[in-house]
């Protein structure tokens, strides 16, 4: 659609709905009204959301009015209500000035709100259509599915992500327990002196197992420096978006820690433990 207001050329979607399009998606009207059966003058009015309104500068729909080309020759249209944006491409893409001028319908697409069963509802539609509308093939489709495919991509993504981090965790954990194992048989003497010397079990299960934190810790931040620019680079590819709390990396660096903890406790707690006698006596 091209419409002109104070000589200027705008260009915004067009979508023609009949007098129940309201009550049937239910969208909020942030100013003005919806087309209605009582105003007969609504044939030439027209109703925009608000990034059409903020296109054409209009705070208010009173009195505004703007010329569009349905056919290369301009049509006054009197702007009657201005619709609160409600998004209908996807997130990846901002809120397109959209315009919706009044129809009758006469065939193409039929919207029906429903509650109940779906195939019913189906059956009495079908009929309808081949009551009314029998030229033209029927054939149906549910809005929730319809959304649902946009980001579909996305979930596959996400579920293949969580699949991929469940692996990476599991084997790390693996090697990070046999490394565990490996460094303590190393210095098995080591601790044998420390428990002979009076040191407790607790004081040994620390000593050991801080260190290998230590390298957690150490890892953990190039990993988040990496995890939030990738997930910055992500996001960016939305038009609407949430920002990235940095909680959720502390929360991440806490479960690493936690997870590594897990991991090498055992191991301390076990040569901890050990009977020094029968440590040293095969060592």
């Amino acid at each position: 659609m091209r419409a002109t207001e104070s000589g200027v050329d705008h260009f915004v979607g067009i979508f023609r709905a009949d007098l129940d399009f309201q009550d049937v998606l239910k969208f909020e009207m942030k100013d003005g009204r919806y087309f209605s059966k009582d105003f007969p003058s609504d044939s030439n009015a027209v109703v925009i959301n608000e990034a059409a309104a903020k296109e054409f500068g209009f705070d208010t729909a009173e009195g505004k009015e703007i010329l569009h080309s349905p056919n290369g020759s301009f049509v006054p249209a009197r702007v009657i209500g201005i619709m609160k944006d409600f998004n209908y491409n996807g997130y990846r893409d901002n809120i397109r000035p959209m315009a919706i001028l009044p129809h009758t319908f006469t065939g193409g697409n039929l919207m029906v709100r429903y509650e109940g069963n779906a195939k019913t509802v189906i059956d009495n539609t079908s009929k309808l259509w081949k009551q009314y509308a029998s030229d033209g093939p029927f054939e149906y489709s549910f809005m929730d599915e319809s959304f649902d495919k946009l980001f579909r991509s996305e979930e596959r993504v996400g579920q293949l992500l969580s699949i991929f981090s469940g692996l990476a965790i599991f084997i790390a954990c693996l090697g990070l327990f046999a490394l565990a194992a490996f460094t303590i048989e190393q210095r098995i003497k080591e601790i044998c002196i420390r428990k002979v010397m009076g040191a407790s079990v607790r004081s040994l299960s620390i000593t050991l197992t801080k260190e290998f934190i230590l390298l957690v810790f150490i890892a953990f931040i190039p990993a988040a420096t990496v995890g939030w620019w990738a997930s910055s680079e992500w996001l960016s590819g939305f038009a609407y978006r949430v920002e990235i709390n940095p909680i959720i990396f502390l929360m991440a660096g806490v479960a690493a820690i936690a997870i590594a903890w897990l991991t090498v406790g055992y191991q301390s707690i076990k040569a901890a433990r050990a009977n020094p006698a029968d440590a040293l006596r095969y060592s």
